[in-house]
């Protein structure tokens, strides 16, 4: 359970202006959906999301309509902590690939690496839960330990560093792929049909949500109901 969002601290990090709060409209065609806001009257925000070649693709893009003190644009990806202490990051740049553990106890200096990157690898103690994340073009990246203040691991992908000028444009797109081993233990399944439990009318669905996915036309147009 991991989640990206883009997120405008002011200056001083006294508080944020997130994506997810900001009653984004929402638009879709038959291979993206996209999602249109505006973060503190100040920053027309958009973000599209596309499946390819097994990867979930973010494209960002977001322009100033006032000046405003910011810390800089951010994507931030939070990482359960329970999952991924003790597993690895690396972080691929120019002078080479920079590898570190993400502690098992919360460290007393939380920022945990710094670099440039085109791209990096998230994984979990035992190297069966992977993320790979794609930035393009490459951005400065901040790892940190989360725990500081909840239960996750930060990965601050630097989209844009410092104020964005009024009526100034940038883009950026971030790209995530998971790699994982299937859970190999056993389950053990008993079925008491002497004990009535309840009784179930049907089962289905009512398409109200996301009925704009392929999954969704694929099912209406094959299944025999």
């Amino acid at each position: 359970a991991l989640t990206g969002e883009i997120r405008i601290p002011v200056k001083g990090w006294g508080s944020m202006m997130a994506f997810s709060t900001s009653k984004p409209v929402v638009s879709s065609t038959d291979v993206a959906r996209t999602w249109k806001s505006t973060l503190g009257d100040a920053f027309d925000v958009q973000q599209t999301v596309r499946e390819e070649n097994s990867k979930l693709i973010f494209d960002i893009q977001a322009t100033a309509k006032a000046d405003a003190e910011i810390e800089g644009i951010f994507f931030m990806i939070d990482l359960p902590a329970e999952v991924f202490a003790g597993g690895r990051y690396t972080l691929q740049t120019s002078g080479g690939n920079m590898i570190g553990e993400f502690p098992r106890e919360l460290p007393e200096k939380h920022h945990l690496c710094y670099g440039t990157t085109p791209s990096m690898t998230l994984a979990d103690p035992s190297q069966k839960a992977e993320v790979n994340v794609e930035i393009k073009p490459p951005a400065a990246v901040l790892i940190q330990d989360g725990r500081k203040w909840g239960r996750i691991f930060s990965i601050l992908v630097h989209l844009h560093n410092g104020n964005l000028p009024k009526g100034q444009t940038f883009a950026r797109q971030v790209s995530f792929s998971t790699h994982g081993g299937v859970e190999e233990t056993s389950a053990t399944l008993t079925l008491d049909a002497n004990t009535v439990r309840y009784k179930i009318d049907g089962i289905g669905g009512n398409y109200c949500f996301n009925i704009e996915s392929p999954v969704t036309r694929y099912t209406l147009d094959n299944l025999k109901v």
